[in-house]
């Protein structure tokens, strides 16, 4: 016998999204499933159009006043009759099989099973690289999971449901919950939902007040398990929402500095060639550290100097035998520090100052 699933469809006031993400959630190929969609007090215009649908597997729940996401979440997982229930954002849509093929390849050992992601913001629609298993280590810099997948109802009642205390990071907070129990989440390389992230839009889990103190709770709720790097990896983020991007520079930018003061050497190459190299660029100069190259992944969309050089790739700093670099970027470091191992022969040593706690300092 075929488990029944649950879609979840927490809305408010958008009825037009509403109805594209129903259509998605109702021509899904695997046939047995109930779609349970949770209106947060929204205005007639969304119950009028859920009142009108004639298809039996769709259930309609109504919130009598605004109580958030959570609230709304959970009262639909009170109210599923299904084994397992799949989340569906109201302004997301599933693709035809995402259902069939998450259960085809559900694997209990598993917290739970999601996939890849097409990511659509309006201008053009690129695919997520999520790896194939997921970790509570790799989830405590950042929800590479993004939202949503196929879980066990009642692996959600024993995590103890959505936090309704979350102003923000809600989805993030429950797949850490689960990571936490059972250490694992499996995700297929398939792209099976289409996330839009067009500009102006609001989910009804998304207001801006409350998502920069959502995530600052989010930060509190977890900061016991994160290593130093975590920890500046959300403060970085948190810093970022409260203050404009210079503001969010000036922590890296000081943070930076005194890296620089400690560091044993005269020259080094920069790879970042943005706002935060600018500002560094006095006290490099101060230092008497002596700029060998400047390096940059989009050198060919550069100017053809700055400050006296010409930015070059990584991988021609590299060939170059350059093996010390400073690393001028808030948020890309990581990838950046990755890029450059990368490049590296085999057995090659790198000497990087960079945001990362494992860098100099």
């Amino acid at each position: 016998m075929k488990p029944l699933v649950s879609v979840l469809i927490t809305t408010r006031n958008r009825p037009e999204l509403l109805k594209r993400a129903l259509d998605s959630a109702l021509r899904q190929t695997y046939p047995d499933i109930e779609v349970i969609v949770v209106d947060d007090a929204s205005t007639e215009e969304t119950a009028r159009f859920l009142r009108k649908q004639t298809d039996k597997r769709v259930r309609y729940l109504r919130n009598e006043r605004q109580s958030g996401a959570n609230v709304s979440r959970n009262r639909g997982i009170a109210a599923a009759k299904g084994e397992f229930i799949a989340g569906l954002d109201d302004d997301d849509v599933f693709l035809p099989r995402r259902i069939e093929l998450l259960l085809t390849h559900y694997d209990d050992d598993y917290a739970f099973i999601t996939s890849n992601n097409y990511l659509d913001d309006g201008k053009g629609r690129k695919r997520s690289n999520i790896p194939a298993v997921v970790t509570l280590e790799q989830m405590l810099a950042n929800n590479v999971l993004m939202n949503q997948g196929l879980i066990k109802k009642q692996r959600l009642i024993q995590a103890g449901l959505y936090d309704e205390t979350l102003l923000a990071c809600q989805d993030y907070d429950m797949w850490m919950r689960l990571l936490l129990r059972y250490q694992r989440v499996k995700v297929l390389p398939e792209a099976t939902q289409i996330i839009h992230a067009e500009s102006g839009r609001q989910r009804i889990s998304s207001v801006s007040a409350k998502k920069k103190k959502g995530y600052f709770q989010f930060f509190q709720k977890y900061k016991h398990l994160m290593s130093p790097y975590h920890r500046q990896q959300h403060l970085f983020r948190i810093y970022g929402m409260r203050k404009s991007a210079t503001q969010a520079n000036g922590l890296a930018l000081y943070l930076l500095q005194k890296k620089l003061r400690n560091f044993q050497g005269d020259a080094l190459s920069v790879y970042g060639t943005g706002e935060l190299f600018h500002a560094l660029y006095p006290t490099i100069r101060d230092f008497g550290i002596t700029v060998n190259f400047l390096v940059d992944s989009n050198a060919s969309s550069r100017p053809k100097e700055i400050f006296g050089k010409v930015p070059i790739l990584p991988e021609e700093a590299i060939a170059r035998r350059e093996r010390s670099f400073l690393i001028a970027s808030a948020k890309f470091y990581p990838q950046m520090e990755k890029t450059l191992y990368n490049l590296l022969p085999r057995n090659g040593q790198l000497r990087l100052i960079s945001l990362s706690s494992a860098a100099a300092s």
